[in-house]
């Protein structure tokens, strides 16, 4: 950056800095340094990256530029101007909030006890203040828009896909500026990313503001709603308002996938409606890139996971009100068995909050918590398959600790779910599905040479992962090579715990390709064609992974025969070794009746 562009950007801070500290601000006094900033900015930025690329295609070598500004002034605005300001109006909603909760708390130590009947909200100096950040909100998304714009369209780049350009409705004209130059086409994608993350932070700060604060003051009515809202409640009515920011967010991850904050602030997103079980998807998620050490991620998950969310809910789970334990009578929501999920790898992953000896909280033991998963996830399989639009996304398998008891777990987890998809009557959608799962267990366990021998130790989850296999062998068509990615090649494209990407297919002409649309998912062809490619690739892993229950003469799988002096990991399931299907479990409670003891189930030992 030029000394003259620093010294101009320090003069325009130290000013937003003055007019920050004033106690009583005139918000236009705002508005109209903010628009002579972005005014300059604008300039700035644009004439800056022109004359790198000028500089990249001169056809003098010594004349090209090795660096350039664009990204840190970018970066500057946003951090020394545009955040600053909304953290300001943030403020100044939450304090007028306050204001008003203040107010309903006095009208209830008055002695009005029925929803405060001499409290009513008065909107008027919450419109005001929410006028002038609007119209501040407005200029600031329409300058990283048009930032946005200017490289997207001024730029021909062959990595940006179509469809973000159908998306804003761009068009690159003939006359856009061409290069080959992989470095120049590779920070016009990270100058694109920045913007849309800026798009997607504008719009998520907007909403929550409006739906923390500023709605809630528009009436009484909405204040006592605002209130009176479970979790539940919030999850499903706030989402919506979220949508926008969350889609600027997955532009990112589709453009760069391996850079971490567009997972953190969608986890973010996820944690400000309550909706904890997601938010620990997606911050989880924001760990496991090529780009390790996210801190920023690994707070915000630690900070989720640390309170008492999931155990309070798993105590309501298995207790009555007298907290004597007491199952519910039905376990069949995805809801429960999110809980109990994360409540199961927080044994190992935060013992300080999910252990108790061998209990996870109070009396619930890890065995009856575990049993109680397993069994839920395979009685309400269909039914959650069905309903689950996206159930690659909601089995992928989280590898957030080495410990061998959690694989352990993971491969109870692969079993249960492999004897569910098993007992399903599979149509196209549901196969779908199906491989998309399959290949994604594959791939961990051909990546992973330690798990992969635990894995083949354990006789019983090699059965039931093999059985689904005989489905797919059954099905399976010879088909060629295929022509782009599919969806789960997409959704975990750069995913760490996979070694970055499904390897199963051939890829090479796509890379070859130079076509970056055919990496990013075309869905228009038939399914049916896609699954063929599908099941071809789940059995050709297969087959070289549980290579010795593969016959190749008669193309099929044999039965599984694992000795115990086979074993290649100590197992040490906190069920019972004999892994019992549920008639021969009857038969046992018989045995038990006429005296025949059974044994108590083992809680994993301490780590």
């Amino acid at each position: 950056m030029t000394a003259n562009i620093l010294a101009q950007a320090q003069a325009y801070k130290t000013q937003l800095d003055s007019f920050l500290e004033r106690k009583f601000l005139d918000h236009t006094c705002l508005l109209g340094l903010n628009s002579m900033v972005q005014s300059k900015f604008q300039g700035w930025i644009t004439n800056d990256f022109l004359n790198y690329y000028n500089s990249v295609e001169s056809p003098v070598p010594n004349n090209q530029l090795e660096e350039f500004d664009t990204i840190s002034l970018l970066e500057k605005l946003w951090l020394d101007f545009h955040y600053p300001i909304i953290k300001f109006f943030q403020q100044q909603h939450a304090i007028h909030y306050q204001q008003v909760h203040s107010s309903f708390k006095e009208s209830l130590n008055l002695g009005h006890r029925s929803k405060g009947s001499s409290f009513k909200v008065k909107p008027v100096e919450m419109r005001k203040i929410n006028d002038s950040f609007t119209k501040l909100i407005k200029d600031v998304f329409q300058f990283y828009r048009n930032i946005l714009k200017h490289f997207a369209t001024t730029y021909q780049n062959s990595l940006l896909p179509q469809s973000l350009l159908l998306h804003f409705k761009f068009d690159v004209s003939s006359q856009a500026k061409s290069t080959s130059d992989s470095n120049v086409q590779a920070n016009i994608l990270y100058l694109i990313h920045k913007c849309l993350l800026a798009l997607g932070d504008v719009s998520r700060h907007k909403t929550f503001i409006e739906v923390s604060f500023v709605n809630p003051c528009i009436s009484n009515k909405e204040f006592f709603r605002h209130k009176s809202m479970t979790a539940k409640e919030k999850s499903i009515a706030l989402k919506p308002f979220f949508e926008r920011s969350i889609q600027y967010y997955q532009f990112c991850i589709l453009l760069l996938p391996a850079l971490n904050e567009p997972y953190n602030h969608i986890g973010v997103i996820f944690n400000i409606i309550e909706d904890k079980y997601n938010a620990v998807l997606w911050l989880l998620r924001s760990q496991f890139t090529r780009i390790p050490d996210f801190q920023l991620g690994l707070a915000n998950l630690n900070r989720i996971l640390s309170k008492d969310t999931f155990t309070n809910e798993l105590l309501q789970l298995f207790h009555d009100k007298n907290d004597a334990p007491k199952m519910k009578s039905n376990f069949n929501t995805a809801d429960d068995l999110n809980t109990m999920l994360i409540c199961l790898a927080g044994y190992y992953y935060l013992p300080g909050t999910y252990r108790n000896g061998p209990n996870i909280v109070k009396k619930l033991t890890y065995s009856k918590v575990e049993g109680q998963f397993f069994n839920t996830l395979l009685d309400s399989f269909e039914q959650l398959y069905q309903i689950d639009d996206d159930a690659s996304g909601s089995f992928f398998i989280k590898q957030i600790t080495t410990s061998t008891k959690f694989h352990n777990f993971i491969f109870r987890y692969i079993e249960y779910i492999s004897k569910g998809l098993a007992s399903l009557n599979l149509n196209q959608n549901s196969l779908t599905h199906s491989l998309m799962i399959s290949r994604l267990i594959l791939t961990w366990l051909s990546e992973n040479n330690v798990v992969l021998r635990g894995f083949q130790a354990r006789k019983y989850t090699v059965e039931a992962f093999i059985r689904i296999l005989k489905v797919y062998l059954a099905q399976a068509e010879t088909s060629d090579i295929r022509n782009y990615y599919f969806r789960e090649d997409v959704l975990f494209r750069d995913f760490s715990v996979i070694k970055y990407q499904f390897k199963d297919f051939d890829d090479n002409h796509l890379f070859k390709s130079k076509n970056f649309n055919l990496l990013l998912g075309d869905y228009s062809s038939y399914m049916d064609g896609k699954n063929n490619l599908r099941l071809g690739a789940v059995l050709v892993s297969s087959s070289n992974i549980f290579e010795k229950y593969y016959d190749q003469d008669s193309k099929s799988f044999v039965k599984v025969d694992i000795a115990e002096s086979q074993n290649l990991v100590d197992i040490n399931d906190s069920q019972n070794e004999k892994r019992l299907d549920k008639d021969q479990k009857k038969e046992k409670k018989k045995e038990k009746k006429k005296g025949k003891g059974k044994k108590a189930d083992k809680a994993p030992e301490s780590d």
